[in-house]
């Protein structure tokens, strides 16, 4: 059995901190960043899992910090980063990558206290929060049919996606000129509408993960950090 492969999106500048730098390495501790909270966290819960980071924005800050924290990881840089959007990230790391059996994408900024329990080979799944949530709010109107992903619908996602080997070989497929301005839920609901591709729905208790959506959410996240 393959390990699961994780994806930590880290490319994008966030609004209003272009000038404070990386949202990845905003500190929720002294010496803990986002990134090294994700990271720990991660290892903690998968073992032996392939732990990708994909940065764009401040690559060499970024790439410098995990190279002198951390062991084992692999770095992509999304060099159109500042033009694109997150499938373009995405789309860069699985170009970059070959061929996988599986990867699990965490949104920037995405946090968990306790990752959902999931195995290498697993189909497809779109995480979801159990109640609404600050910071997130993109939806479904139905986590038992389509599951089209859009702002303001009911069943808040989680921002986190799990894609099996015929969901990434479709993926690599993709044209970067197409798909690249598109956002994940954006090319999520492509792949429902046009690949029929079968989404399988997991609850998050909402206790159990966190948005930091910019450097005003920190002093919150810090209620919310442990390691």
């Amino acid at each position: 059995m393959s390990n699961i492969n994780i994806l930590l999106l880290a490319s994008e500048i966030t609004k209003g901190m272009k000038s404070i730098g990386p949202k990845c390495l905003l500190k929720l501790h002294s010496n803990i960043s986002i990134l090294d909270y994700q990271i720990y966290h991660a290892k903690a819960a998968f073992k032996n899992a392939n732990i990708i980071i994909i940065t764009g924005f401040e690559n060499d800050k970024v790439k410098k910090h995990i190279e002198n924290n951390h062991k084992n990881i692999t770095i992509i840089c999304d060099e159109s980063y500042a033009t694109c959007n997150q499938t373009n990230a995405i789309l860069t790391a699985i170009d970059t990558l070959g061929k996988l059996e599986n990867m699990l994408i965490i949104g920037s900024g995405i946090l968990f206290k306790q990752y959902p329990k999931i195995k290498p080979n697993q189909e497809s799944i779109l995480f979801y929060l159990n109640k609404n949530k600050d910071n997130f709010n993109i939806g479904s109107s139905s986590i038992e049919s389509t599951q089209y992903l859009f702002y303001g619908l009911p069943n808040t996602w989680a921002e986190c996606v799990f894609l099996d080997s015929k969901t990434i070989e479709i993926m690599s497929m993709l044209d970067k000129k197409g798909f690249g301005q598109l956002y994940l839920f954006e090319t999520i609901n492509k792949l429902l509408e046009t690949y029929d591709i079968n989404f399988k729905s997991h609850i998050i208790n909402k206790k159990n993960i966190f948005k930091v959506l910019s450097h005003k959410d920190i002093k919150k996240a810090k209620r919310f950090y442990t390691i």
